[in-house]
């Protein structure tokens, strides 16, 4: 929703009332984070279930319920949420004593501190947007409409925050939770093109460039323009989300855009940015086939004329779908990035292990029973395509250490993570590159004799998003990943022998996942867990890998619970 504060006063009283709804209606941006959700590996979702203790769907509206803080008036002001029933759906999560003191104070804290700061306009309203004029190619602080307190600005401090450091000036933010809680909201917010670009109009309703016009009047992203009945304005018009948009039961068709767009390039500290110039492009065409002619000079209101209402709403509606998916990609591709601890490749804890090659035999010959078996097996697990089985082995598609141990932290029901038992992850990334040297002689590219995988074999059946582009051409035989959930499987049913049954089947569940997504047949599977059995009798004779074991071990005793 976007703040009226830099009407005068009186465009401001007329304007009050359709400016009441939440920005997206409060589904979109709850769809935003049910995207999210689904895209956060495992690592970093773990991190924020611990930060946020709830999901990025229900924190994603966080932002936009403080709005319900009011303030009083008089030198010793005082700040009370007042909960309306129209949110309740958004923002009843947030409706106890301990997170309304959050959002009250966090409205306290951020009301009047930035440079244009005043009751009528608290600056925590206009951390939402940024208004940059659509003639412009991308996004720049300096250029009119933006500001050291917008959108882009407030996501860069809620990044500086969730990275440790404090928030810049003006932004007061007191924790990561509070960052986070910003983030899963604000990044929804810069890919509401009006959030972003706006239209500036000459006296006779013309688009200028305010940097080149002098005297054209702010439209406030479309919040002025008025489109219809009581009051309602373009703005609303974006921010009116479809009813079948619905984040309980998000279209299956929105996961799968997000999951095929693709990354964005650079460091995770020029995405925002980045992304602010791609919105301000997408703007201009929410401006398209419009015409405006003024209203009310004094409250500088313009009537909105739309060459053809129902193709400028298909438009809308395709752009704001469009949008919500990239939101959501976006969001958990800054999130992944943020959350995780960087990547180290250690050495492995062995200088050579002992070759692999007495130990396995080829793949299955074309033909043979080995082969038919393992076909069969492959045609067999189609059938989970669409279901919970399937959605697990998608989010099983983990490799580094601290992804893999949050898919058995839930197994073990303790918290395992960079923070908590950092010698376990450790342990396991040497232990992942040392398979990876054991491996690597029998695992042939698919151009030098590899074995294809299924999914390259099978191109038309179903099969798990491919996260990594060189999977198609990497041969089949053995499955690393296999190996990798083996060897967690046994290592943590050493560390916690009262989970042994389920830690060994969660780490034989884990290299199914394989199967199940298209990208390894069972003779693929087997095979990785044999070199997995080969190299754990190699590593519990090397002394710093027993060392590191029992370290380990006092770690995962010591690991907190998770919660139901």
């Amino acid at each position: 929703m976007r703040i009226i504060g830099l009407l005068r006063p009186a465009a401001m009283a007329l304007l009050l009332c359709p400016l009441t709804a939440l920005a997206y209606g409060g589904s979109g941006h709850a769809l935003i984070g049910a995207i999210a959700d689904q895209l956060l590996e495992a690592g970093p979702a773990q991190q924020v279930e611990l930060i946020l203790g709830m999901d990025l769907a229900q924190a994603a509206n966080w932002a936009d319920c403080v709005r319900s803080v009011q303030a009083s008036a008089g030198p010793k002001r005082s700040f009370v949420y007042h909960g309306k029933e129209q949110y309740r759906a958004s923002c009843g999560v947030y409706e106890t004593p301990g997170e309304q003191r959050r959002m009250e104070d966090y409205v306290r804290r951020n009301f009047t501190q930035c440079p244009d700061g005043k009751p009528e306009y608290p600056c925590h309203t206009t951390y939402h947007y940024t208004d940059i004029a659509i003639q412009h190619e991308r996004y720049d602080r300096q250029d009119s409409g933006a500001r050291h307190d917008d959108l882009i600005a407030a996501i860069d401090a809620a990044l500086a925050v969730l990275r440790g450091r404090r928030a810049p000036q003006p932004f007061s933010i007191a924790d990561k939770r509070e960052a986070l809680l910003l983030l899963a909201h604000f990044v929804g917010d810069l890919h509401q093109p009006l959030h972003v670009g706006s239209v500036y109009l000459d006296a006779s309703g013309q688009p200028v460039d305010p940097d080149t016009h002098a005297g054209s009047a702010q439209t406030l992203g479309g919040n002025s323009l008025l489109t219809g009945f009581d009051g309602a304005n373009l703005h609303a018009d974006w921010d009116d989300v479809s009813p079948l948009l619905d984040p309980a039961h998000p279209p299956a068709e929105l996961f799968s855009a997000a999951i095929a767009l693709p990354a964005t390039a650079g460091e995770p500290a020029t995405w925002p940015a980045t992304w602010a110039s791609e919105t301000l492009i997408e703007a201009r065409h929410a401006f398209v086939g419009l015409s405006f002619k003024s209203s009310d000079s004094q409250a500088q209101r313009w009537v909105v004329h739309q060459d053809d209402r129902y193709e400028y709403r298909a438009r809308l509606a395709h752009m704001q779908q469009q949008q919500i998916v990239k939101a959501g990609a976006r969001l958990a591709q800054l999130l992944n990035a943020v959350l995780a601890p960087a990547h180290q490749s250690l050495p492995g804890y062995l200088s050579q292990p002992a070759a692999l090659a007495p130990w396995l035999s080829d793949p299955p010959a074309t033909p043979s029973a080995a082969l038919a078996a393992d076909l069969q097996a492959y045609f067999e697990t189609r059938r989970y395509a669409g279901t919970p089985r399937a959605e697990l082995a998608r989010r099983d598609d983990s490799f580094r250490a601290f992804d893999v141990a949050a898919r058995f932290s839930r197994t073990l029901g303790k918290r395992l993570d960079a923070q908590t038992t950092p010698t376990l992850l450790k342990l396991m990334d040497r232990a992942t590159t040392d398979i990876g040297a054991l491996v690597a002689p029998m695992k042939r590219a698919v151009k030098d004799g590899g074995r294809p995988r299924p999914l390259v074999a099978f191109p038309d059946e179903f099969h798990c998003p491919i996260k990594y582009a060189t999977l198609p051409a990497a041969g089949s035989y053995p499955s690393t990943h296999a190996a990798v959930g083996w060897l967690w499987g046994q290592i943590l049913a050493e560390l916690a022998p009262e989970k042994a049954g389920e830690l060994l089947s969660r780490g034989i569940e884990f290299g199914d996942s394989r199967l199940v997504c298209g990208f390894h047949y069972p003779s693929d599977l087997a095979a990785g867990r044999l070199a997995a059995a080969v190299l754990l009798v190699q590593l519990q004779q090397d002394p710093k890998f027993r060392k590191d074991l029992a370290s380990a071990a006092r770690e995962v005793a010591r690991a907190p619970g998770l919660g139901p």
